[in-house]
This record gives structure tokens, C-alpha cells and sequence, in this order.
């Protein structure tokens, strides 16, 4: 769990409200010096106590203006980076600067924070355990991977493999080289082809189906079309 702490925890989400005064990502000049004022005015009003919800309403240009500007509960990859930036570097409560964005300039309000820590470890126990056994047991097939290999190259049947393994042989309906595939074998491409390159009374090379599930393949009988 401490090692794979990070991937159990719930990403952060900030919730905030903004005010913002549309600016062209091409603008320069006196176009742009205006609206930052005007954005730093707002922000000044809003830490002087004015509601921030009425700024937004009365100033906002943006689609959350009738709202009051809120924009509900957001990450960090779901705002534009200056946005997101900024929002993520302050505390709830407090109002921003004018931060500049290809829309213009906003004025943001954080007003609460949740997410971000990582549950206890009885919350994700089974979640965990499963997790691990995973690991322990995909680490386990590739240390025996190697000697299943050797069986199937130096055999010319499939039983000496899978006694070492602790399997047991299965055989197959006819496999048909295109369509659909029996249910009853693995569905993979890899299946079939090995099924038609082995020679009859010959085992396949290991086919890796995915990454942890191997297959050997004995060919009994070919049928001719």
C-alpha cells in the first residue's frame, strides 16, 4: 500500500467562482492595459467585502455570469493552464490577481478544496490485496515461463509442460483459418495462427495471448478445405 500509495488517492478538486473580461488572444496595447485594470478594480471591490457573486453577475463576460460565476467543482486538466494554474496555487476564501488566459483576463474566487489524500489503507484493503496478488502472481509465471518454453521445444506432445506446470491438456474443436473462433480456445489471433503454422504431432512455440497469459499449442489433425 505504501508503495502504491499515490495511485489509491482521489484527485483534487477545487471549486471557485471567476469573473471574466474578455480580451483577444491578439490584443496589445492600450486594449489590454485597460481590461487588467478594470480586472484588478473588480478584485479590489471583491476583498473589500462586495459579494463576489454580484460582481460576477454585474461584470462577468463569461457563460457562468448568471450563475454568479461559479464553475462548480473542477481539476486541474479541465481549465486552461493560467486558469488552473493560479487556482491551484491559492487557499479558499481568497480572491486572485487578474491572470490572463487566451479568453482574457480573469478574476478568481477559490471557495473550497476537497480530494487529494489517499483513503486509509482499511478503506482500499481488498483492493490492495487483489492488486498484489496480481503482481505475486504474474511474478511467479514469468520465473516458471522459461521451463515451459524448454517443454514445449523439446517435447512433441503438451502433457510433459503442463504436468510441470500443474495444468492440464485441452483440446480444441476444429479451428477454422478466418471468422469467428470456437469459444472454447483462447480468442486471439496468435491462437489461430499458431494453429495453422505448426505441422501436425508438433508444439507450437509459447504464444503470448496478453500480458499474463501463455498458450502452447499441439497440433493433432488438419483437415484440407
Amino acid at each position: 500500500y505504501r508503495e502504491h500509495r499515490s495511485e489509491f488517492a482521489q484527485a483534487e478538486e477545487r471549486k471557485a467562482r471567476h469573473i471574466l473580461l474578455k480580451v483577444g488572444q491578439n490584443a496589445r496595447g492600450a486594449e489590454v492595459d485597460q481590461a487588467r485594470q478594470r480586472a484588478r478594480e473588480l478584485a479590489e471591490q471583491a476583498r473589500a467585502g462586495k459579494p463576489f457573486p454580484e460582481l460576477a453577475r454585474q461584470h462577468s463576460q463569461g457563460p457562468s455570469a448568471s450563475a454568479g460565476g461559479d464553475l462548480g467543482w473542477f481539476k486541474q486538466g479541465d481549465m486552461v493552464e493560467p486558469f488552473a494554474k493560479r487556482a491551484y496555487q491559492m487557499e479558499p476564501g481568497k480572491v486572485s490577481d487578474p491572470v490572463r488566459s487566451q479568453f482574457g483576463f480573469h478574476v478568481i474566487k477559490l471557495e473550497d478544496v476537497r480530494g487529494g489524500e489517499a483513503p486509509a489503507f482499511a478503506e482500499v484493503r481488498e483492493q490492495v490485496a487483489k492488486q498484489w496478488r496480481k503482481e505475486q502472481g504474474a511474478n511467479r509465471l514469468f520465473e516458471r515461463l522459461p521451463t515451459f518454453k524448454d517443454l514445449l521445444y523439446t517435447r512433441d506432445d503438451l502433457q510433459a509442460a503442463a504436468e510441470e506446470i500443474g495444468l492440464a491438456v485441452q483440446s480444441s474443436p476444429w479451428i477454422p483459418q478466418k471468422g469467428e473462433l470456437p469459444g472454447a480456445v483462447p480468442q486471439s489471433e496468435a491462437f489461430r495462427e499458431a494453429a495453422f503454422g505448426v505441422q501436425p504431432g508438433r508444439n507450437s512455440d509459447a504464444l503470448e495471448l496478453d500480458d499474463a497469459r501463455f498458450a502452447g499449442v499441439n497440433v493433432v489433425e488438419r483437415r484440407e478445405p
